[in-house]
């Protein structure tokens, strides 16, 4: 990664021996779902991450903190007209078109949050699955039950099936594939977007939301239509 010793916490930080979303570096309106998501991630990120990582997509590369330590190398790659700012990149890439890297040339490859901006999915897990060594294995992590963002660049919601569609296509076994959140975070990140907007508001509502989702009535809603209202889905896949 370029320009390390300029990297601060963007998304989320690190807090006693824990992993918290940031309010200084997400908006307010982003802390449920960062909230829900985060255990995921770290834990994908840290049972899988190894060797030589491709951050594809890194923006601020704000899972970072998670992965230095797991990995020998980290190059980041992105394309020019990111809405971020991009002091971190070491490649430029088009993640649409093909990937600056020769064949199998990482281990991992790090996809959070990227494939609902791609107009061509299919092209670029191909790229992936170019890039990977034997073995290799690329985390992917995808919103689905989320709202439009980045317009015009949000072309895409992925359900279980289309993912497991897309890697078997493109020669990738998924290892673990898992949704994360349910009807109650759905409900509670659309209101944490809507009318949440200060501080004070969110000391209210989070515990609020971790009430509502320790009753009875959200654990009988999850049975009753387990995996129908996921937030979003990460999973992990090996090139073989």
């Amino acid at each position: 990664m370029q320009n390390t010793g300029d990297w601060k916490p963007s998304k989320i930080i690190m807090v006693g021996e824990s992993f918290k979303p940031n309010l200084k570096g997400i908006d307010i309106q982003s802390y449920y779902i960062c909230d829900t998501f985060l255990d995921f991630y770290v834990k994908y990120i840290r049972d899988y991450s190894r060797g030589r990582l491709l951050d594809c997509g890194c923006g601020l590369v704000p899972y970072y903190e998670i992965y230095k330590d797991l990995v020998d190398e980290s190059i980041c790659t992105d394309w020019r007209n990111s809405l971020h700012n991009n002091k971190f990149v070491d490649v430029y890439s088009d993640l649409n078109e093909r990937l600056n890297f020769e064949d199998r040339s990482f281990d991992t490859v790090l996809l959070t949050d990227v494939m609902e901006h791609i107009f061509n999915p299919g092209k670029l897990l191909a790229e992936i699955h170019r890039v990977l060594i034997p073995g290799g294995r690329v985390i992917i992590a995808v919103p689905f039950l989320y709202r439009i963002h980045e317009e015009p660049h949000d072309y895409y919601r992925y359900t279980e099936y289309s993912l497991k569609r897309l890697c078997t296509d493109t020669g990738l076994e998924i290892l673990k594939l898992e949704p994360y959140g349910g009807y109650f975070d759905v409900l509670f990140d659309t209101l944490n977007k809507v009318f949440i907007r200060k501080r004070f508001m969110l000391r209210l509502f989070m515990p609020l939301t971790s009430m509502v989702k320790k009753s009875f009535i959200n654990r009988k809603i999850n049975k009753a239509h387990k995996n129908k209202y996921p937030l979003g889905y990460i999973l992990c896949a090996e090139k073989v």
